[in-house]
């Protein structure tokens, strides 16, 4: 939880400092990639770059989030499954003394 919470604050943190940015550097610029040319703000293309930067981190952490989250059901269905197969416990009779572990 405190991860994410550090997360929140790393990502919000980065985002005032992405629009301070922007907002300081004011004016148009041209654009031109292979036979694709426009003039836009700067100030959009930063923002824009900025989103889409976010956007693809967040993309690349979804395979590692779903094998995450596959293993531990795995696990916990084979810790279920073990369990099962655990013998049962005994029931503690008035003639036999306590473990010191119930104190």
């Amino acid at each position: 939880m405190a991860i994410l919470v550090l997360t929140l604050v790393l990502v919000l943190m980065a985002a005032i400092a992405a629009v301070i940015f922007a907002m300081g550097n004011p004016g148009f610029i041209s654009v031109h990639f292979l036979s694709w040319s426009f003039d836009s703000s700067l100030t959009a293309l930063l923002l824009a770059a900025f989103a889409l930067g976010l956007i693809l981190g967040w993309l690349i952490t979804i395979p590692a989030s779903i094998r995450k989250s596959l293993t531990i059901a795995g696990q916990k269905r084979k810790s279920a499954s073990l369990e099962k197969q655990l013998p049962p416990e005994p029931e503690p009779s008035a003639s036999t003394p306590p473990d010191q572990s119930e104190r």
